[in-house]
């Protein structure tokens, strides 16, 4: 996870995609749970959260517009985006017009 640092010395914005990625692939719900709780833990006092990810199922797309979504009620700044194709975007572009940035990749 790699981060700009504050005066104070903690980060200021991190990039999760690593992290997430690897709760995405994870099969067995509670490991999922202990991850999410994980990251909330690590991220909770940073300001800006960037997550960057390739379109894998529509579940994936849907799980970072609610990312967008829940998260910013906390007053971080969060920004996603998701590398996908134009098939890809239009089965899922509900998820673009949250906020997801559409990286698009020929497919």
């Amino acid at each position: 996870m790699d981060g700009e640092r504050s005066r104070e010395g903690g980060p200021q914005s991190l990039d999760i995609s690593e992290r997430v990625r690897a709760l995405l692939v994870c099969t067995d719900f509670r490991e999922q749970i202990r991850q999410i709780r994980e990251l909330e833990t690590i991220t909770k006092d940073i300001q800006a959260l960037t997550l960057t990810l390739d379109y894998t199922t529509d579940d994936d797309a849907n799980w970072v517009k609610a990312w967008i979504e829940d998260y910013s009620i906390l007053g971080q700044k969060r920004t996603a985006s998701i590398r996908a194709t134009k098939s890809q975007f239009a089965k899922s572009v509900n998820v673009f017009c949250s906020g997801v940035t559409l990286i698009e990749v020929k497919g």
